[in-house]
């Protein structure tokens, strides 16, 4: 799957620290500031995949992170030989 069929969008309570935005690849991040202080950060762009996406999530959740919203979209149609993998399978008969 390549990384311009996905895109991602997720959002945190408050702000990210630096030191982790090498995990973050080519994400833009959007931050919301409210009376002199950062409400939320946005993250959105594109992941190679789902397990780049989950990771992600898995990295906020292990720092303690607030996730308040999360998106992930495949823009274009499902790769054929990914998706017959498991139903090819179950159609064999002994």
């Amino acid at each position: 799957m390549s990384s311009n069929s996905t895109t991602c969008q997720i959002s945190i309570r408050g702000t990210f620290e630096r030191r982790w935005t090498d995990y973050l690849g080519e994400m833009l991040l959007d931050m919301n500031v409210q009376e002199g202080q950062v409400c939320t950060t946005t993250f959105s762009g594109h992941l190679p995949d789902l397990a780049a996406f989950i990771g992600m999530l898995n990295l906020f959740a292990n720092q303690g992170i607030s996730v308040t919203a999360c998106e992930y979209r495949q823009n274009g149609p499902l790769d054929m030989e990914e998706s017959a993998g498991p139903l090819s399978m179950l159609d064999q008969r002994p």
